[in-house]
């Protein structure tokens, strides 16, 4: 009886240890999502997008009642019609992030994780101060802004080329989790 659970235990960790060490039972590497440039630069675009959207809302809102209900309703619309293409960018930086630890510790994962969304939180800065540099009506640059943001024009699926990426990696993303 003890040979053969020695046995047992003998053939389950043949087959266990190479997909726990990274490769599946047949020895051949797991599939993984893709991570290149296109993806990183969508993922950029989605997040950076969504964080110009609060901060357009945060700005209009400061305005005055009205426009703040109006803010407030845009952003909300916004992110009902964005928010999972949002979410797969953001899990696509964390796996990014998990690439980087596997790779390079834990302290360069945290440290990568920051960089991306400083550079990210710079670039949305930037992006909304170019919305309104030189303005002389604030207001109405927030009414324009806010319809914008209400009818969809600008949603992430306004930029085909970047959405179809995304598009992609949540569909990648699903299935990796799927295997795991």
């Amino acid at each position: 009886m003890n040979f053969r659970k020695t046995i047992l235990i003998g053939a389950l960790a043949c087959v266990a240890l190479p997909v726990f060490a990274g490769q599946s039972a047949d020895g051949t590497p797991p599939w993984r999502p893709d991570a290149n440039a296109a993806r990183d630069t969508a993922a950029g675009f989605a997040i950076s997008t969504a964080m110009v959207v609060n901060d357009v809302a945060t700005r209009c809102a400061a305005i005055d009642a009205d426009h703040a209900a109006a803010a407030n309703a845009a952003r909300d619309a916004w992110w009902a019609r964005n928010q999972l293409m949002v979410e797969t960018a953001n899990g696509y930086v964390r796996y990014l992030q998990a690439l980087h630890q596997v790779k390079r510790g834990e302290e360069a994962a945290r440290t990568f994780y920051a960089s991306v969304f400083d550079d990210l939180r710079a670039q949305s800065d930037e992006s909304v101060a170019g919305l309104f540099k030189d303005v002389k009506d604030e207001r109405a640059t927030c009414e324009h802004l806010v319809a914008a943001y209400t009818d969809g024009r600008m949603d992430l699926a306004a930029s085909d080329d970047q959405y179809q990426i995304l598009v992609a990696m949540d569909r990648d993303l699903k299935t990796y989790r799927g295997i795991q």
